[in-house]
């Protein structure tokens, strides 16, 4: 179990030049795709991806909800499976939640994105969304459900699967660091992308 953040290192990769040869070729992939685009064609595109998205996020927490079950639930196409409508509506909120995160970092362009006020406000637009019947998580120690509240930091020890998280009152001075060594600010070019992709990583 971590007790301390130094004991998430390294933060950053080391010997990073092959990696910042691979961020080059990806911006450089990405500015050429959107050169040839016509922003009508652009936006089903984005669509796409938001879509893509949240079926490898829901795949992530052991949920196989189809992107053709995605988009007919955009649709307001739902299954008649409770089971399979609920998680269709999850992967709604995913949606909605990837529009509105996107929204904020177009009006605040010096947003720090690693900071824990915007993470648990992630945290708080997603669950506030979510169906009653998913706000909710098994604690195989103690055989209960445990309620999660949107938007706050939990008070109590959680395992998932063979890995134990942090103890809940090391979470701000984990978060503390996350937001100081990830922060925007502190990269430019190509070693930008590569936070980005060690942030992911460190915070899951």
């Amino acid at each position: 179990m971590y007790d301390h953040p130094f004991q998430m290192q390294p933060l950053f990769p080391t010997g990073t030049e092959p990696l910042e040869d691979l961020a080059l070729q990806i911006c450089s992939a990405s500015a050429t795709l959107g050169g040839q685009l016509h922003p009508l064609s652009r936006q089903p595109l984005v669509e796409l991806l938001r879509i893509m998205n949240s079926y490898y996020s829901n795949r992530l927490e052991g949920h196989h909800t189809h992107p053709i079950d995605i988009e007919k639930a955009m649709r307001q196409n739902y299954s008649t499976d409770p089971a399979k409508r609920v998680l269709q509506i999850e992967s709604c909120i995913h949606i909605q939640v990837q529009r509105q995160i996107e929204q904020r970092l177009a009006t605040e362009t010096s947003l720090n994105v690693a900071d824990s006020q915007f993470i648990r406000w992630i945290h708080q637009q997603f669950y506030d969304s979510r169906p009653e019947e998913l706000k909710w998580v098994s604690d195989p120690t103690h055989q209960t459900k445990v309620e999660v509240t949107a938007g706050q930091l939990r008070d109590r020890e959680v395992q998932v699967g063979g890995h134990l998280p942090p103890r809940p009152d090391t979470l701000p001075l984990f978060l503390e660091t996350f937001s100081r060594v990830y922060s925007p600010s502190q990269y430019h070019g190509a070693k930008k992308l590569i936070a980005t992709a060690a942030s992911h990583q460190r915070l899951m």
